[in-house]
């Protein structure tokens, strides 16, 4: 087998999409899934997020925890590029997040509670 083959095989045992494994080589090697830097998010006069630092490397696990109304999902849209950002910087595979979301580099699945 070829190593691309493997890669598509070795992804589809561990559950992995074979389309992500496939893809793989648009993530900046060694460098961070998502970065976060200096994020602000306002609605009119209300703060929601201010001054979000944040690293999540490849293959990182990451849960997002807090009170109702901390502005969880609403970091989790501005990663997605679902909400514009007030000021600061997504980058998402190493592009803007907007990029990587027009170039499918990664899926979203809503929860209903």
């Amino acid at each position: 087998m070829m190593s691309y083959e493997l890669e598509l095989e070795s992804a589809a045992l561990s559950g992995i999409s074979p389309y992500v494994a496939a893809h793989s080589e648009r993530r900046p090697a060694g460098g961070a899934a998502i970065t976060i830097e200096g994020l602000n998010k306002s609605y009119g006069e209300r703060a929601v997020l201010r001054d979000v630092n944040v690293r999540i490397a490849p293959g990182e696990f990451v849960a997002i925890v807090g009170r109702s109304g901390c502005g969880k999902s609403t970091l989790l849209r501005l990663i997605a590029d679902l909400l514009p950002v007030t000021s600061g910087t997504v980058i998402v595979n190493g592009k803007p997040a907007r990029q990587a979301r027009l170039d499918h580099d990664y899926g979203m699945a809503f929860q209903q509670a």
